[in-house]
C-alpha cells in the first residue's frame, strides 16, 4: 500500500482526526480485519498525530502476523482542513444495525402479518400496509409503534402517498419489505385473460408502484435495504400456476437488476424466494404442497436472513434445490416429468 493509497483510507475512514477548525483531535486507534485495501497481515491502522505540528500527522499501519510491516506517512501541509471522502459516513455494505422504520406491504394476512407483529415485538415502528382496514387494524393492535396503511398495491399515488406519510410519523425509511402477492390457479384449457392480468398487477406492477417512491426516499439519504417477495415458483414453469410463475419470475429478474444499478446510492436489495407456507393464499391450493412450512417458521426464516449478508432468503432447501434441479433436466424430460401433475384425464401418456 503505497503513501497515496494510505491518505485515501485515512480520508475514507475519517481517520485523520481534525475537527472542524481543523486541529488535531488525540489519537485514535481503529481496528478493522480483512479489509480489503489492508496490506497482507495488517490488522489495524493507529492514527498517531503530531502534535508538534497541527498540519501533519503520523499514520502507523501495524501487522499482528509481521512486526516489520509498518509504514507511516506524513500527511501534506495544507492549509485548508483535510476533506473527508463524500461516502466516509455511510455505513458499510451491509452493516447496517437493526431497522427502525419499516414498511411491510400485504401484511393483513399470511407472511407479512407475522413479519409485522416479529418487527413490532423487536421495538421496530412498522407500517403495516393493506386493503382490508379491518384486518390491518387486527395485526396493529394496541402497538404504539404499529402505523396502519390501508391503500391498494396498484394504485401508484396511493402506494406514493403511503410512503410519504409513513416517514413523515416514523422518520427515515430503513427497510422496505414489498410483500403483497395475489395467487389463483390458472388453466390454459380454460384460459382466463383478466386473472393473468389480476395477479401481474398485484405481484408485479403493485412491487414497482411501491419501488418508485421507496428508491426515490433512500437514494437521497443513500442508505436502505428493499426486500422483494420473490416464490419458488419463479424457478420454472408449473402447471395451473402459469400466471403466478410468471409474476414471480418477472420479480425475481427484476430484483438482480436493482441488485447491480442501487448499490451506488448503497441500496441493499434482497430477494425471498419462499416454498410452501400455510397461509391464506397457499389454503386455495387443491394439490399436496410438499415440505409446508408454518407461518411463523417462515417469518423467522426471513428476518433471520435480512438481518444477514444473504441477497437470497430461500426455503425450504429441500423444495428449492429439487426445484433448481428440475430446471437443468432436458426440457423433454421435464415437460413428461410435470404432466403428470395434471388430472389423469388431461395426461398424454
Amino acid at each position: 500500500m503505497g503513501r497515496a493509497e494510505l491518505r485515501d483510507e485515512a480520508r475514507r475512514l475519517d481517520c485523520a482526526a481534525r475537527n472542524q477548525s481543523g486541529q488535531w483531535l488525540p489519537a485514535i486507534p481503529i481496528a478493522f480485519h480483512h479489509h480489503p485495501t489492508a496490506p497482507r497481515g495488517v490488522d489495524r491502522i493507529v492514527v498517531a498525530p503530531n502534535v508538534s505540528d497541527t498540519s501533519a500527522g503520523r499514520f502507523q499501519i501495524a501487522g499482528s502476523r509481521s512486526k516489520t510491516r509498518e509504514r507511516r506517512l506524513v500527511l501534506e501541509k495544507s492549509a485548508k482542513p483535510l476533506r473527508t471522502h463524500p461516502k466516509a459516513a455511510l455505513p458499510r455494505k451491509n452493516e447496517m444495525e437493526s431497522p427502525n422504520a419499516i414498511i411491510i406491504t400485504g401484511a393483513s394476512s399470511g407472511i407479512g402479518a407475522a413479519l409485522a407483529r416479529r418487527y413490532i415485538e423487536d421495538g421496530a415502528t412498522v407500517g403495516v400496509c393493506g386493503r382490508n382496514r379491518d384486518r390491518v387494524l387486527s395485526v396493529c393492535g394496541a402497538a404504539p409503534r404499529a402505523i396502519p396503511l390501508v391503500f391498494d398495491v396498484t394504485d401508484p399515488a396511493a402506494c406514493e402517498t403511503a410512503v410519504k406519510n409513513f416517514e413523515e410519523e416514523a422518520g427515515a425509511l430503513d427497510l422496505a419489505i414489498l410483500n403483497a402477492g395475489y395467487h389463483l390457479a390458472t388453466d390454459a384449457a380454460a384460459f382466463d385473460l383478466e386473472t393473468c392480468k389480476r395477479i401481474m398487477e398485484i405481484n408485479y406492477f403493485g412491487a414497482l408502484n411501491c419501488l418508485a417512491p421507496t428508491i426515490e426516499a433512500m437514494k437521497t439519504r443513500r442508505r436502505g435495504i428493499i426486500a422483494m417477495m420473490g416464490s419458488a415458483a419463479a424457478t420454472i414453469g408449473l402447471p395451473n400456476a402459469g400466471a403466478y410463475c410468471s409474476s414471480k419470475s418477472a420479480v425475481a429478474r427484476i430484483t438482480e437488476t436493482l441488485r447491480v444499478e442501487l448499490r451506488a446510492f448503497n441500496i441493499d436489495v434482497r430477494l425471498i424466494t419462499p416454498g410452501f407456507v400455510d397461509t391464506p393464499l397457499t389454503a386455495r391450493n387443491e394439490f399436496p404442497m410438499p415440505f409446508l412450512m408454518p407461518v411463523e417458521e417462515a417469518a423467522a426464516l426471513i428476518e433471520r436472513g435480512l438481518s444477514s449478508k444473504s441477497y437470497e432468503i430461500s426455503f425450504p432447501r429441500r423444495l428449492i434445490w429439487g426445484l433448481r434441479l428440475a430446471s437443468l433436466l432436458p426440457r423433454a424430460l421435464y415437460f413428461k416429468l410435470a404432466e403428470r401433475l395434471l388430472p389423469s384425464e388431461r395426461r398424454t401418456d
